[in-house]
């Protein structure tokens, strides 16, 4: 009799556990979470930008008067629009171009003998760049062709003959740089750069006086520097 109590007991427990193990597990089964698409910078972009500037002119006389060097500095405020590809997983090609109002002003005062004085009045540049990124984050380096409103001025009445000129040129040249832009969204970016210009030594007349007027020529070769951070919008 205790035998099959034992045994009825011991069917009891068995089939227990196979109807629990045949009810629905309520905790059922894991979330899907999807794995959100890595960020590329492939694309085009516009933004603004602002920042600091340091430019140096040096002049060269064919006579009498020095060959004064002038360095100035200033703000900067512009815009820039571009193209990036990104290619190979990490590598970011484009090209942009950009400008900007400045005013990097600089001046070498003489006294009563006069003054030299040299303010570069708009910059702008068409560049191609090369970068990495580390997904949101790209660092980059750049490099193309610069172009610079340039305003001169000079009184000179130190030497035997005394020198004085006024105008405004256009210089063309060269431009090399990088920096770093990190993409808060999929479409705000934000970037600090540095460049450094060239813009080439340019010839131009200079009147001066000595008991009259004398055209007599100067050379004047120009650089720059900048500093800048700004905001783009990727479409």
């Amino acid at each position: 009799m205790k035998k099959l109590i034992g045994c009825a007991a011991l069917l009891c427990v068995l089939s227990g556990s196979a109807f629990a193990a045949d009810l629905p597990n309520e905790k059922g089964a894991p979330a899907y979470v999807p794995v959100a698409p890595a960020f590329s910078w492939t694309g085009f972009y516009g933004g603004i930008y602002g920042g600091y500037g340091w430019d140096s002119a040096h002049y060269n006389f064919d006579d009498s008067p020095p060959n004064p060097t002038v360095s100035g500095n200033g703000g900067l405020v512009g815009g820039d629009f571009g193209y990036n590809v990104q290619l190979w997983g990490n590598f970011v090609i484009g090209g942009e171009g950009d400008i900007a109002w400045s005013h990097l002003s600089g001046n070498t005062d003489l006294g009563d003998s006069g003054f030299y004085h040299t303010d570069i009045g708009w910059i702008g540049s068409v560049t191609a760049k090369i970068g990495y990124s580390f997904d949101r984050v790209l660092i980059f380096a750049d490099g193309g062709g610069a172009f610079a409103g340039i305003n001169h001025s000079n009184a000179d009445f130190s030497g035997d003959l005394g020198s004085q000129a006024t105008y405004d040129t256009v210089n063309p040249g060269w431009t090399v740089g990088g920096g770093l832009e990190y993409a808060f969204t999929d479409h705000i970016t934000a970037n600090v750069n540095y460049h450094y210009y060239d813009f080439g030594t340019k010839g131009s007349p200079t009147t001066f006086v000595d008991d009259g007027f004398y055209w007599y020529s100067h050379t004047l070769h120009v650089t720059a520097q900048t500093a800048t951070a700004g905001i783009n919008y990727k479409f």
